[in-house]
């Protein structure tokens, strides 16, 4: 699977990977998306919450993984801080591995039905 190939398969589970959102070189990629509903309690959300997604090579294979982000801060409390909610992670030794792994998990964790 190539690189392209890789960032089609996400394009399709909703991710816009056209944009990028950091100077990634290499084999490094990033996207993101609407994040799908969730319960964050009493806790208050400051911004709007997204779902990103990031694959790239390592040194045992490849990987690929996503999760929620937004700013928040928790009930009757005044620090704010970057909350990351929710991971799905794929890997593998092929990007084919990673990315098949990714989107088992993110269609069953998610609730994606393509």
């Amino acid at each position: 699977m190539t690189i392209k190939q890789a960032v089609k398969r996400l394009e399709a589970l909703g991710f816009d990977m056209s944009k990028p959102r950091h100077n990634f070189v290499g084999t490094s990629r990033y996207g993101a998306q609407s994040a799908e509903p969730f319960d964050f309690g009493k806790n208050h959300v400051l911004t709007t919450p997204f779902r990103d997604v990031f694959f790239a090579e390592c040194i045992g294979g490849w990987y690929v993984t996503s999760h929620i982000k937004f700013q928040a801060r928790d009930y009757r409390r005044r620090h704010i801080y970057q909350a990351d909610i929710r991971n799905i992670f794929g890997g593998g030794s092929t990007l084919q591995e990673a990315i098949e792994q990714f989107e088992t998990d993110f269609k069953a964790k998610v609730g994606v039905k393509i």
